[in-house]
C-alpha cells in the first residue's frame, strides 16, 4: 500500500516538474495577445545592458561537433541568434519554421542557435540531425553567453543587422508573421 502511494506521489511530482518546465518558456504578449507567445521584452534586457539599437556582444562558442564560431565571423550578414533547448516544445515549433522562412525568402540571413539548457553535444547533434537543421547549433557549457544576453526563457530570439546592431528580441515562439516582421528589420 505505501509503495503504491509513493508511486502516485512520484508520478504527480514528475507531472508537476514537467508542467513547470514546459510553461517556463511561455509568456503572453500583452500588447498583441498573440499565441504562441512572442514578447519583445526590451525593458527586461535593457536592465542588463542589452538594448535594441546597440551592438550585439561578441562571443565564441563551439558547435556540437567541435567547430569554433564567433558572432563577429558573421559581420556583414544579418543574423538571427536563437537560444533554445532540445526538450522545449516552443523551440521545436519555432526553429523549423524559422529555417524554412529564411531559406525561402531571406537567403542573406544567417541563423545561429545556442543551446542554453546545458545539454551535452551528443543530445544536440542527435536532435539537430532529426530536425534537419542546416545552421550551426552551439553549445554554451558554462552559460556565459546565456548570461551575457540575459536569457530567461526558451526560445529567445535576437535579430541582429549586418552591422551587428540588435534590431529586436523576442521571448517565446513567434508566429510566422512575427518572424517575418523581424526578418524584414534586418534583411536588406
Amino acid at each position: 500500500m505505501s509503495i503504491h502511494k509513493n508511486n502516485i506521489k512520484n508520478t504527480l511530482f514528475l507531472i508537476l516538474v514537467i508542467a513547470i518546465l514546459t510553461l517556463s518558456g511561455c509568456k503572453i504578449n500583452k500588447t498583441t495577445k498573440e499565441m504562441p507567445p512572442s514578447l519583445s521584452g526590451n525593458e527586461e534586457l535593457e536592465e542588463f545592458g542589452i538594448s535594441i539599437g546597440e551592438k550585439a556582444p561578441d562571443f565564441e562558442l563551439k558547435t556540437y561537433d567541435g567547430n569554433t564560431i564567433r558572432l563577429s565571423d558573421y559581420r556583414g550578414n544579418p543574423v538571427v541568434l536563437n537560444f533554445f533547448a532540445t526538450w522545449c516544445p516552443f523551440c521545436n515549433n519555432e526553429m523549423p519554421r524559422l529555417q524554412k522562412i529564411v531559406n525561402e525568402k531571406y537567403s542573406n540571413v544567417k541563423i545561429i542557435a545556442i543551446d542554453d539548457a546545458f545539454e551535452d553535444a551528443t543530445t544536440i547533434e542527435k536532435w539537430a540531425n532529426e530536425k534537419g537543421f542546416e545552421f550551426p547549433l552551439l553549445v554554451d557549457p558554462d552559460g556565459k553567453v546565456k548570461a551575457l544576453y540575459a536569457i530567461r526563457s526558451h526560445p529567445t530570439t535576437i535579430y541582429i543587422d549586418e552591422k551587428g546592431i540588435i534590431k529586436d528580441k523576442r521571448y517565446g515562439s513567434g508566429t510566422n508573421a512575427a518572424i517575418e516582421e523581424n526578418l524584414k528589420k534586418i534583411a536588406a
